[in-house]
């Protein structure tokens, strides 16, 4: 069902990522015994970092700069009919959103099973005003009250970003989705989720819940993250409710010694966040008093309106 938010998070979660103002590495609080770990952070820089990670990921949960590019808001996929049926609808989705000869697709229907390879030119194509090339294969499991879309996606660059790695949706009742993404891979940063995404009663928006990891090369230790309750309405810009938290461990140097610090960065989500992209963001670093700055999210495409 999600497929075109994925391609925008790659998109928005690489460009965040280039602007990040490297608040990921703690300074060294030099020779002095007496430094505490507080003193040596910059809780303005982390805020901003955990607002780029949020704007970044919830890019899932909207449909701005590709909006119903390959399957639509509302259901596409209908866990009472065959693969083969679902396979023609993400098809016919993906011709309509597209032009005729750009992209190339290739549909095979199998028992119980489709795969509809969807390929793009070197020199890419536009899909809704953003510029993809490389190459996505759909594959359609049907069995008795669910159905099951793995997007594989090989070499696949979204505004220039490159993105490799699997995502999987299931759903046995067409309006609450599983979603698993295995060793995702966008401009160095390897991403791990397990979630459920669940459709509003009108259809008109999504509530996102679960869990999971990024890392790049290099890394001691991976950034994890949570994701409770956060809603988005359809074509808003950002969500309206919910907490997003990321907790990352490094290894610091304060004084004379080195210490692992964790820290824990909450991203809350409110009814004013759509309309001017603010959220509070609480810094907690090993233990120590919380700090909460009110923070923009990253600006994209026509965000915040």
């Amino acid at each position: 069902m999600l497929l075109h938010r994925w391609l925008l998070m790659i998109a928005l979660s690489s460009i965040a990522c280039a602007d990040d103002p490297d608040s990921s590495t703690l300074p060294d609080a030099g020779a002095e015994s007496d430094a505490t770990v507080e003193e040596t952070v910059d809780f303005d820089a982390r805020s901003r970092r955990a607002a780029i990670h949020a704007g970044g990921s919830f890019a899932i949960s909207q449909a701005k700069a590709v909006t119903s590019a390959f399957i639509k808001e509302d259901p596409t996929i209908d866990p009472q009919k065959s693969a083969a049926e679902n396979a023609d609808a993400i098809a016919a989705q993906i011709q309509a959103a597209t032009a005729t000869t750009c992209p190339t697709l290739t549909l095979t229907h199998a028992a119980s099973s489709a795969t509809l390879t969807v390929s793009f030119p070197t020199s890419g194509c536009s899909v809704n005003d953003v510029t993809v090339s490389g190459q996505v294969a759909i594959q359609v499991t049907a069995m008795t009250g669910l159905v099951k879309v793995s997007f594989q996606f090989t070499a696949l660059s979204v505004e220039g970003h490159v993105l490799e790695g699997t995502v999987e949706e299931s759903t046995t009742n067409g309006t609450t989705y599983s979603t698993k993404v295995t060793s995702l891979v966008a401009d160095g940063v390897t991403y791990d989720y397990e979630g459920t995404q669940t459709l509003d009663g009108d259809l008109r928006g999504v509530t996102l819940n679960g869990s999971g990891s990024s890392s790049k090369s290099g890394d001691t230790h991976p950034t994890t993250y949570s994701v409770a309750t956060v809603h988005q309405k359809f074509g808003a810009c950002y969500p309206d409710s919910g907490t997003m938290s990321l907790t990352s461990k490094e290894d610091v140097t304060v004084g004379r010694r080195t210490v692992t610090v964790t820290t824990t960065e909450s991203v809350l989500f409110d009814a004013n966040t759509p309309s001017d992209g603010t959220v509070d963001v609480t810094v907690t670093i090993s233990g120590s008093s919380p700090v909460t700055k009110t923070v923009t999210l990253p600006a994209y495409g026509e965000c915040p309106p």
